[in-house]
């Protein structure tokens, strides 16, 4: 219908009448759907009442049943009054039922409160409703729940004091119980092993003291026995009073009770057994004792004797004298006279040792007791020895007679001996001192001397027959070992040495003689002054062994021979030293000592008429060449001379010519006999042991850091001397700084770490040192000058490049070259440096003298210290200056790239400037002044870094070397130089590499 309407109204304009219709339709379509809307609300109502109504029933039923099952539940639990529980379940009951109190009731009190007014709730509202009352099952009623919470009440009411006092009760018990088992506990420990202590055997084993100790301690144990019977008697009571308070475990505390008891009984009679049985054993040890001491008494001094006579009866029968035989005989006849006594002490002692194990045995006593505690002593090691005793008496009469026999025989070898040494003796002691005599002077020309010495010689070997006897004799008597004879004056030893220096003497002086007459014939000296010469050198040589050194200047002094105090005469006497003790024996025979004053008071080959004399050969030129000195001199002499010259340096020298300044070598003849460098004083271990200190692991690190540093030289230096390379004038000046610094090296780190493994000082290495020295210095200055060089190429090649072009373009290089190499020549003849290992560093003074070294200071190398290497740090200034420059103007150029390139470039060379000033200046102070070691430690291994770095600095910025290097490493293949910016190290004011721009 509604549709329709919808659609009538929705057309046209409908009139007034069909409203008025269509309203009245929907006033009576809606007042009937209201009826039926109130009809189905009323019954929705009544349904939800009685609905309601039956889930209070079910809740009450419900509520009801679990009251009654739970009140039932402990109504039994509270109405048992048993008194069988033990206190933990008296304490348990207790806590259940103050739980039952405080949680299990309190909620059931609200559920009774709930259940009644639930029940009243719905009588009210049944009847309200018109219904019929509730009425629940049997059993639920109100007054049924409220019958059984009073049969609950009841049930509660001296439940709690009953189980508090029952608590009460069974505490006291358990006191009791625990009480029992303290008590008990006590006992047992204190009996504990007491029975098996009494019952042991332990006294057959003891001695007396021990079985005193043993009865002391028994009486101890009865007088505690005493004391713990109250605490028995306590333990039997506190059973009883727990049976009659009808304890509950009480089958245990009865079992404890008896067995303590028992333990008790048996205790006693125990004690009283063991009391009885330690009397006896006392009076055992008592016996025993006496026995013992008896035996140690005897023993001792009778072992005594026996050790002594069994001592003598197997004694050698060492004697060298007749009278010591004879004594021996003597004493042996009177120990043979004592036996008899002894053998009456020997029963003696037997027979105590039988009454110990006698009484040992019978009383079933310990085996150990016969063991005697006064001694170690046993009757068996009396029986033995005295068993070697008797045994050794007849061997011992049987070796004194045949002693007896020889030793007659060796008296009669000494008194032969002694007759013939005393007539040999003192006939080579006069023959000695004429010999000597004769040696000393006075005996007029030096040919009668010699004539009256060989005639004596002659007279000495037709003696030696009677030496020969004596040695014959002799032989025999070592063969019988007679070491000694009182009766001669002379040892046969003695007579051979008397009889060798004789000799010796003889020979030794014909040789002085024979010596004296060709110095008198070819230098021309007179006899008298050789017997000055003598009486000088005899007076001062009171060894007869040679003069020393100190003897030796002062026998200088007293012949008129000048030597000055102090550090030059000091000098001059190690240069004496060189020539009359060229071995270094610590003494200088007279032969010696005659040859240098002759040479002294002679006409000398001096260093200058050498040198004219070769001039002379040369035909008056600076240089000799081979072939002249073969022409004019012996082919060995000649070959001697070529070995030991230096090659000629002169322009317009031919290849074998010889420079004939030899200066040191023939000077001194050798660099040992310089004489600020003479070594003669010490040997290589002391002069070492004196100066020196050995470094062996820092050694081997410089040695092992220099090899490296040459290994890694080599390849670079190869790339460097490439020809695309070379042509440029700064690789040609770094060729030559890179091959100085290769050398340097070896020196300041290869050579120099060796040695300082050894701790070597000068002296124990000379000429290495010396040479090594005189190079390295020279090296060192020449480095500098060629840093010099290079600096100011660099510099000139970017300031004024036309200049640099007239100075240094194509083989002009090679004469700016000249300088450091003539730099170098120039330092080799300088003072040189000088290595010592206690300082690991190199020195002008070799340290020989205690005293100043203002004598060996180089001032050619100070100067080049301050003046070079400091020119060459300033001239590093505008160098600088020019490099950040130029940076500006290359085009392209990142400014960070720049800013860091200019850098890099200052601290580097600030850097290596500062090293290279440093290292320079210590190393003049530390010659003229003390610093401290590890300064001079620290300046060294900078001398080492200077040379080393530009190695590293060639692999790490130079982008081309480094590629090279690589290549030729077989690491890269290929590689080109494609930047205008090189990194190239410039190497040092004496070779501190920097970098630099191409």
């Amino acid at each position: 219908m509604f549709p329709c309407l919808t659609s009538d109204l929705a057309n046209s304009q409908p009139d007034e009448k069909a409203v008025m219709t269509y309203v009245s339709c929907y006033y009576h379509y809606f007042s009937g759907m209201r009826k039926a809307e109130t009809a189905a609300n009323r019954i929705c109502r009544v349904l939800k009442v009685n609905q309601e109504n039956e889930k209070m029933m079910e809740d009450y039923e419900n509520l009801a049943s679990d009251l009654l099952a739970w009140i039932n539940r402990w109504m039994p639990w509270l109405a048992n009054r048993s008194t069988d529980d033990t206190l933990r379940q008296a304490q348990q009951k207790l806590e259940d039922y103050r739980n039952y109190r405080r949680s299990e009731k309190p909620p059931r009190i609200e559920d009774k409160g709930r259940l009644e007014t639930l029940f009243n709730t719905l009588q009210t509202r049944l009847r309200l409703s018109n219904r019929p009352a509730f009425c629940p099952r049997d059993g639920h009623l109100v007054k049924d729940i409220n019958a059984a919470w009073a049969g609950l009440e009841d049930s509660e009411k001296g439940f709690e004091e009953w189980l508090l006092s029952e608590i009460m009760r069974l505490e006291r018990l358990e006191h009791l119980a625990e009480k029992f088992r303290r008590k008990c506990a006590l006992h047992e420990e204190w009996a504990h092993g007491k029975e098996d202590a009494l019952r042991s055997n332990d006294w057959r084993s003891c001695g007396l003291y021990k079985i005193k100790a043993l009865r002391k301690r028994h009486e101890a144990f009865e007088s505690d026995l005493g004391a713990h019977q109250d605490r028995v008697e306590q333990i039997a009571a506190i059973a009883r009073e727990l049976n009659n308070l009808r304890y509950p475990d009480i089958g245990p505390i009865n079992a404890r009770c008896q067995a303590i008891c028992s333990q008790w009984d048996r205790l006693g009679q125990l004690s009283s057994k063991r009391r009885e049985t330690l009397e006896d054993a006392e009076r055992i040890a008592e016996r025993l004792d006496s026995l013992y001491l008896d035996f140690a008494k005897r023993a001792a001094p009778f072992n005594n004797w026996l050790d002594g006579a069994r001592e003598d009866l197997a004694d050698l029968v060492i004697v060298h004298e007749m009278r010591e035989i004879e004594e021996l005989v003597s004493a042996h006849d009177q120990f043979k006279s004592t036996l008899g006594d002894a053998d009456r002490e020997f029963s003696s002692i037997n027979q105590i040792e039988h009454e110990v194990e006698h009484l040992v045995t019978s009383h079933g006593l310990d085996r150990e007791l016969l063991r005697n505690p006064y001694t170690d002593l046993s009757a068996s090691d009396i029986r033995r020895k005295w068993g070697e005793v008797q045994s050794s008496v007849p061997r011992r009469d049987s070796q004194l007679q045949s002693e007896l026999k020889r030793q007659q025989n060796n008296e009669r070898l000494r008194t032969i001996f002694a007759e013939k040494a005393n007539q040999v003796g003192p006939w080579l002691e006069r023959e000695l001192e004429q010999v000597l005599a004769i040696g000393l002077g006075g005996r007029g020309r030096l040919e009668d001397a010699i004539q009256q010495l060989r005639s004596i010689q002659r007279n000495v070997l037709g003696y030696k027959s009677n030496l020969d006897e004596l040695e014959r004799i002799h032989q025999e008597m070592q063969e019988n070992f007679v070491f000694e004879n009182r009766k001669s004056r002379y040892s046969m030893e003695s007579l051979r040495v008397g009889w060798e220096t004789l000799l010796t003497s003889i020979n030794k002086t014909i040789n002085e003689f024979e010596n004296q007459v060709l110095l008198r014939d070819s230098k021309g000296i007179s006899e008298e002054q050789i017997a000055e010469f003598r009486a000088s050198f005899s007076h001062f040589d009171k060894e007869r062994a040679g003069l020393d050194p100190e003897q030796l200047r002062a026998c200088l002094i007293s012949v008129g021979y000048t030597i000055r105090p102090g550090r030059e005469g000091d000098a001059e006497l190690h240069r004496v030293l060189a020539h009359v003790d060229p071995n270094r024996m610590g003494r200088v025979p007279f032969e010696a000592f005659l040859d240098f004053m002759t040479k002294e008071n002679s006409d000398q080959d001096t260093v200058e008429q050498m040198i004219d004399s070769f001039r002379i050969l040369a035909s008056g030129k600076t240089f000799i060449t081979a072939e002249e000195l073969e022409r004019e001199l012996p082919r060995d002499q000649a070959a001697y001379c070529m070995a030991r010259m230096a090659p000629s340096r002169e322009p317009g020298a031919p290849p074998r010519s010889e420079l004939f300044d030899m200066d040191n070598i023939l000077r001194y003849g050798s660099v040992e006999g310089i004489p600020l460098y003479n070594c003669s004083g010490h040997t290589s271990e002391e002069w070492s042991e004196l100066k020196g200190k050995k470094w062996p692991i820092l050694g081997a690190c410089q040695a092992a850091y220099g090899i490296t540093i040459d290994i890694l030289y080599l390849p670079i230096l190869s790339i460097i001397f490439e020809k695309e390379n070379f042509k440029m004038s700064c690789f040609k000046i770094m060729y030559l700084l890179g091959i100085i610094d290769f050398c340097i090296t070896y020196v300041n780190s290869i050579l120099t770490g060796w040695l300082a493994m050894k701790g070597a000082v000068y002296c124990t290495h000379p000429n290495i040192i010396y040479i090594s020295g005189m190079i390295v210095c020279a090296l060192w200055c020449s480095s500098c000058m060629t840093a010099l060089l290079l600096v100011a190429n660099r510099l000139l090649g970017m300031t004024k490049p036309s200049l640099a072009v007239k100075i240094f373009d194509g083989r002009k290089t090679y004469v700016a070259l000249m300088f450091p190499i003539l730099y170098f020549i120039y330092f080799l003849f300088t003072a040189p440096l000088v290595f010592n290992s206690k300082y690991l560093a190199w020195f002008y003074t070799p340290m020989i003298f205690d005293d100043g070294a203002t004598e060996y200071f180089n001032h050619s190398h100070t100067i080049n210290n301050f003046l070079i290497v400091t020119l060459t740090c300033i001239v590093y200034t505008p160098f600088r200056w020019v490099i950040g420059t130029n940076l500006k103007h290359v085009k392209n150029a990142n400014t960070s790239q720049l800013q860091n390139t200019k850098t890099q470039v200052f601290l580097q060379s600030t850097l290596i400037c500062a090293a290279n000033q440093v290292c320079a200046v210590i190393y003049v102070v530390m010659n003229v002044t003390e610093v401290p070691d590890w300064i001079i430690i620290f300046a060294h291994f900078t001398w080492e870094f200077i040379h080393g770095a530009p190695v590293f600095i060639y692999l790490a910025l130079n982008r081309m070397i480094r590629e090279r290097f690589l290549e030729k490493m077989n690491v890269m293949k290929g590689g080109a130089f494609r930047e205008t910016t090189s990194m190239m190290p410039i190497n040092k004011s004496g070779a501190s590499p920097v970098v630099i721009v191409n």
